[in-house]
């Protein structure tokens, strides 16, 4: 416990001794590695049969990267993860199932490094992962990364996410992809690291309103192209919605504590490959290996993940794609689908390209024949051929499936917009 509690105190966390100390049962430092440039914390609370492949996956860069592996065990019944030892450098041990936020937080305190990673046990790590987070902080001025995941599996479950892949260009971004979410130690612990109240959902929006809360500059939080893992969103229904139960559970708590905590996402979607507003470092600036190595892997993960990106966007259509929409307008009249904010934030983003939307299309028949920006929200049944159906709305999924049962065809008739 005198180990805790002195690492509780170099980061001014003395506070949350009462709390971490009913769960910390100890730590054991397998491997000792001298000044690591990130720290990488994995936490689990049972045996996946991936997790070894994460951390072989992760063992294999070692040649390239200097970094260290946290792993914390989550409450998981003793020596449950004696097998994964080999690739453990420090192996934390709680005694129950905290939930992410302390678990991660736990396993943070017993970091050396200036950068914290932290990674899904379940995901398998693109080989330049670790790389690929140390350079993006060595070129930009930052405090967050949030990465790529790309699904494992082909399954329907899937596809009921649109933000998993943002595009091939950095720019300002929230860590929504908790699981390959790396950041600057120092701010990660000023802020007060992940929230000890919650147990899943929303952790890493919620990190990001007292990040930039802390320091009001959106640059400072980014998504990068090029730090890609692996990993399903879901493999079963029953799976899918204990997910969105405990999410739910989360984000009702988070929408009493914020009042803008719907409204929040707006403020990043039309950044989305503006990669021009973000900051470069000026040692950055003078290190031309680095960024002859930054476009080194930049070629490398285009071509080698270039199939499961194209069947990822696959009926979908980035909210920057200007010569997308400047074509569609002259073939097509333009409907949303959706008149929610998604919906109101994609109308003013294309306006501002100089297109015409001609309606709004929801499922809501309250709405029906009321006016957003002075044009009408009709049902979908009332568009004909010469229509092009953008959907922007978080009910996409569904969406995606009724306009099939009308035989919309996906790209040819609709696409889903992302951002």
């Amino acid at each position: 416990m005198k180990c805790l509690k002195e690492r509780l105190i170099d980061k001014g966390w003395e506070y949350k001794y009462r709390n971490y100390s009913r769960y910390f049962v100890g730590n054991i430092n397998i491997h000792m590695r001298q000044k690591p440039k990130i720290s990488v914390v994995v936490i689990s609370w049972r045996v996946h049969p991936l997790t070894i492949e994460n951390l072989r996956a992760l063992e294999s860069q070692r040649n390239t990267s200097d970094f260290e592996v946290i792993f914390v065990d989550n409450g998981a019944p003793e020596h449950s993860f004696d097998p994964l030892m080999p690739y453990i450098d420090t192996y934390i041990r709680l005694n129950t199932n905290t939930g992410a936020c302390i678990a991660r937080n736990i396993g943070a305190l017993f970091a050396q490094a200036p950068i914290l990673l932290f990674l899904e046990d379940d995901a398998i790590p693109d080989q330049h992962l670790i790389e690929s987070h140390i350079i993006t902080h060595q070129r930009y001025s930052l405090i967050s990364v949030r990465g790529v995941c790309l699904p494992i599996s082909n399954n329907e479950w899937n596809e009921r996410q649109d933000w998993y892949y943002l595009g091939d260009d950095p720019h300002a971004r929230y860590c929504d992809i908790e699981g390959n979410a790396s950041y600057s130690a120092n701010e990660f612990f000023e802020v007060g690291g992940w929230n000890d109240q919650l147990l899943y959902g929303g952790e890493g929006k919620e990190l990001a309103i007292r990040i930039l809360n802390k320091y009001p500059t959106l640059s400072k939080q980014i998504y990068s192209p090029i730090s890609i893992i692996y990993h399903d969103y879901a493999i079963s229904e029953q799976q899918l919605e204990l997910k969105r139960q405990k999410q739910r559970s989360s984000f009702t708590k988070l929408k009493e504590k914020y009042s803008d905590w719907e409204k929040f996402d707006s403020k990043w979607g039309q950044y989305i490959g503006e990669y021009h507003t973000l900051n470069e470092t000026l040692s950055w600036q003078k290190d031309k290996k680095s960024q002859e190595r930054y476009l080194e892997i930049c070629q490398f993960i285009k071509e080698q993940h270039k199939t499961a990106i194209h069947k990822y966007m696959d009926g979908k259509v980035f909210l920057n794609d200007i010569d997308f929409f400047q074509s569609l307008s002259t073939l097509k009249k333009i409907a949303i689908f959706g008149a929610g904010l998604k919906g109101r934030t994609t109308f003013t983003i294309l306006k501002r390209y100089g297109l015409e939307i001609d309606c709004f299309v929801d499922n809501n028949s309250s709405i029906h024949y009321q006016y957003l920006f002075d044009k009408p929200i009709v049902p979908v049944t009332q568009l004909t051929d010469d229509y092009f159906i953008l959907i922007a709305s978080s009910w996409s999924y569904q969406i995606v499936n009724q306009l099939v049962e009308l035989k919309w065809a996906k790209n040819k008739n609709f696409k889903t917009i992302i951002g």
